[in-house]
């Protein structure tokens, strides 16, 4: 007999995924940028995920900084898919990182804090959409600098 914990339902964001991802990803530098509604990540998730997949990537693991979100179970099912949800105290808070079933191909996307202003937000996602090697404390950085915060 299995002890292991059950998947959690399946969840429906009522709104899709505020996300962008770069057409150029380049590896060790933010793939684009994400600006969840809620700290909860087993409502927030699934809307990013099909997202990902509908850009043309796999995601089977999602990995996070344990103290920028409310505990999520340890998987969700996505449309019809099992999503393994990791969470490290070694995960930058501003990144998530969405990984595929091979293990190798990685994505780590830039996560705006989901009480941010709009134009700090809309900024900070049009630069972690951009083809340019960005890493996300620099986005951040640079955004508040220019939107005076």
């Amino acid at each position: 007999m299995s002890t292991a914990a059950p998947l959690a339902p399946p969840t429906a964001a009522p709104e899709a995924a505020r996300a962008v991802f770069r057409t150029d990803p380049t590896p060790g530098f933010v793939e684009g940028g994400w600006w969840p509604r809620s700290t909860d990540l087993a409502a927030e998730a699934p809307a990013l995920v099909r997202a990902v997949r509908e850009s043309g990537r796999d995601v089977f693991r999602l990995m996070y900084c344990l103290h920028a979100w409310e505990k999520p179970p340890r998987s969700l099912v996505v449309d019809g898919r099992v999503v393994k949800l990791g969470g490290y105290n070694t995960v930058d808070p501003s990144v998530i990182t969405l990984v595929d079933a091979s293990g190798w191909e990685r994505m780590d996307l830039l996560v705006i804090p989901p009480d941010a202003d709009v134009a700090f937000a809309e900024t900070a996602l049009a630069e972690a959409g951009a083809d340019e090697d960005h890493r996300a404390i620099a986005i951040l950085t640079h955004t508040a600098s220019t939107k005076g915060i």
